[in-house]
């Protein structure tokens, strides 16, 4: 389940200074600094990251990822990421029990259509970005994944 490395990764540095990420940076920087006054326990399951459960990671890094044209798994502030690495732009990332991917207006008007979400509970996705909706674990969002990734190219 751990990223697997491309030739030409991408550095931290660029992600984060990536206009496009500014309210995706700013929410895990928050969510990072909330997360570190929680102690990790045994209890914890092997494959979580800071909050984020396996089922999500396997979703991003392996089901959805797997129909890009490059090797997009990063971990950004504790958070599995994909990240379009010529351009540094995030399209996807979980948190908790979902992912959260960035689409296309296009491809973002007909999924609302569909009654994908942009805010659950106390998280407004719209407040991170625009474009920004919560996965459902359908087949028609890989295709969306890839999308995605294309829109990423600023």
């Amino acid at each position: 389940m751990a990223p697997q490395q491309s030739g030409s990764a991408v550095e931290l540095s660029t992600i984060l200074q990536c206009g496009e990420n500014a309210g995706l940076i700013h929410f895990l920087q928050e969510r990072a600094e909330r997360l570190a006054t929680f102690p990790r326990t045994q209890a914890q399951p092997p494959g979580d990251v800071d909050g984020v459960h396996p089922d999500i990671v396997i979703r991003l890094w392996n089901e959805l990822a797997s129909v890009l044209p490059e090797k997009c798994q990063w971990v950004l502030l504790g958070t599995p990421i994909l990240v379009r690495l010529d351009t540094a732009v995030v399209f996807a990332f979980g948190v908790g029990m979902s992912y959260c991917l960035r689409l296309p207006p296009h491809l973002y008007a007909e999924a609302i259509q569909a009654d994908y979400e942009s805010s659950r509970g106390d998280l407004n996705l719209n407040e991170i970005g625009t474009g920004w909706l919560f996965g459902k674990f359908l087949d028609l969002e890989r295709q969306w994944c890839l999308a995605a990734h294309e829109s990423a190219s600023i």
